[in-house]
Protein backbone atom coordinates (compact mmCIF):
# COMPACT_ATOMS: atom_id res chain seq x y z
CA UNK A 1 0.00 0.00 0.00
CA UNK A 2 1.50 3.46 -0.71
CA UNK A 3 2.10 6.08 2.09
CA UNK A 4 -0.54 8.64 2.23
CA UNK A 5 -3.52 6.75 0.98
CA UNK A 6 -6.32 5.70 3.29
CA UNK A 7 -6.97 2.27 4.90
CA UNK A 8 -10.43 1.38 4.49
CA UNK A 9 -11.71 -1.75 5.11
CA UNK A 10 -14.05 -4.23 3.13
CA UNK A 11 -16.75 -5.65 5.44
CA UNK A 12 -17.31 -8.61 3.21
CA UNK A 13 -13.58 -9.58 2.98
CA UNK A 14 -12.03 -7.57 6.09
CA UNK A 15 -9.36 -7.19 3.81
CA UNK A 16 -8.20 -3.61 3.21
CA UNK A 17 -9.42 -2.19 0.04
CA UNK A 18 -8.22 1.20 -1.40
CA UNK A 19 -10.67 1.36 -4.32
CA UNK A 20 -13.99 2.42 -1.72
CA UNK A 21 -13.18 5.62 -0.37
CA UNK A 22 -11.73 6.98 -3.86
CA UNK A 23 -12.57 10.35 -4.25
CA UNK A 24 -12.31 11.36 -8.53
CA UNK A 25 -9.98 14.21 -7.92
CA UNK A 26 -10.46 17.16 -10.51
CA UNK A 27 -6.78 17.75 -10.82
CA UNK A 28 -5.96 20.53 -13.77
CA UNK A 29 -4.46 19.07 -17.36
CA UNK A 30 -0.89 18.94 -17.41
CA UNK A 31 0.92 19.84 -20.70
CA UNK A 32 4.39 19.30 -22.01
CA UNK A 33 6.16 21.91 -23.17
CA UNK A 34 6.75 20.83 -26.21
CA UNK A 35 2.77 21.01 -26.66
CA UNK A 36 2.47 24.29 -25.82
CA UNK A 37 4.88 25.47 -28.16
CA UNK A 38 4.22 23.76 -30.55
CA UNK A 39 0.42 24.91 -30.71
CA UNK A 40 1.44 28.54 -29.67
CA UNK A 41 3.79 28.62 -32.60
CA UNK A 42 0.95 26.75 -34.84
CA UNK A 43 -1.23 28.82 -33.89
CA UNK A 44 0.40 32.37 -34.06
CA UNK A 45 1.31 30.65 -37.47
CA UNK A 46 -1.93 30.14 -39.07
CA UNK A 47 -4.75 31.82 -36.79
CA UNK A 48 -7.11 31.41 -39.59
CA UNK A 49 -6.88 27.90 -40.16
CA UNK A 50 -8.33 26.74 -36.85
CA UNK A 51 -11.45 26.49 -35.36
CA UNK A 52 -13.52 25.87 -32.04
CA UNK A 53 -13.54 22.18 -32.81
CA UNK A 54 -11.41 19.50 -31.68
CA UNK A 55 -11.80 17.29 -34.80
CA UNK A 56 -11.22 20.67 -37.39
CA UNK A 57 -7.82 21.42 -35.44
CA UNK A 58 -6.89 17.73 -35.35
CA UNK A 59 -6.99 17.25 -39.29
CA UNK A 60 -5.50 20.82 -39.54
CA UNK A 61 -2.94 19.65 -37.47
CA UNK A 62 -2.04 16.43 -39.13
CA UNK A 63 -1.60 18.61 -42.43
CA UNK A 64 0.54 21.31 -40.69
CA UNK A 65 2.77 19.30 -38.68
CA UNK A 66 4.61 16.33 -39.14
CA UNK A 67 4.32 13.66 -36.20
CA UNK A 68 4.43 10.03 -36.14
CA UNK A 69 2.15 9.97 -32.82
CA UNK A 70 -1.53 10.26 -33.09
CA UNK A 71 -1.32 11.17 -29.01
CA UNK A 72 0.93 13.85 -29.88
CA UNK A 73 -0.98 15.23 -32.36
CA UNK A 74 -4.49 14.86 -30.40
CA UNK A 75 -2.56 16.86 -27.23
CA UNK A 76 -1.49 19.51 -29.77
CA UNK A 77 -4.88 19.91 -31.37
CA UNK A 78 -6.80 19.69 -27.78
CA UNK A 79 -4.63 22.70 -26.71
CA UNK A 80 -5.31 24.65 -29.75
CA UNK A 81 -8.68 24.33 -29.57
CA UNK A 82 -8.78 25.37 -25.56
CA UNK A 83 -6.45 28.19 -26.91
CA UNK A 84 -9.27 28.76 -29.20
CA UNK A 85 -12.17 29.13 -27.18
CA UNK A 86 -10.65 30.81 -24.53
CA UNK A 87 -9.88 33.86 -26.92
CA UNK A 88 -13.20 33.54 -28.51
CA UNK A 89 -14.14 33.69 -24.40
CA UNK A 90 -12.56 36.87 -23.98
CA UNK A 91 -13.77 38.77 -27.17
CA UNK A 92 -17.06 38.27 -26.18
CA UNK A 93 -17.04 40.04 -22.66
CA UNK A 94 -17.96 43.07 -22.61
CA UNK A 95 -14.97 45.78 -22.10
CA UNK A 96 -15.31 47.64 -19.23
CA UNK A 97 -14.12 50.81 -18.37
CA UNK A 98 -11.93 51.00 -15.21
CA UNK A 99 -12.65 54.92 -14.70
CA UNK A 100 -15.59 55.40 -12.57
CA UNK A 101 -17.41 58.67 -12.65
CA UNK A 102 -19.81 57.87 -9.90
CA UNK A 103 -17.69 58.59 -7.16
CA UNK A 104 -16.85 62.04 -6.53
CA UNK A 105 -14.21 63.00 -4.46
CA UNK A 106 -15.19 64.81 -1.16
CA UNK A 107 -13.32 68.35 -0.79
CA UNK A 108 -12.15 68.87 2.64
Amino acid sequence: MAWGQPLIVDSSTEQPSRHLGRRKRRLGKVRTETVKRVAAEVLRKYPDRFANTFDENKNTVQVLVNFESKRLRNLIAGYVTRLKRTEEMRASLPITDDTDTSLEEVEE
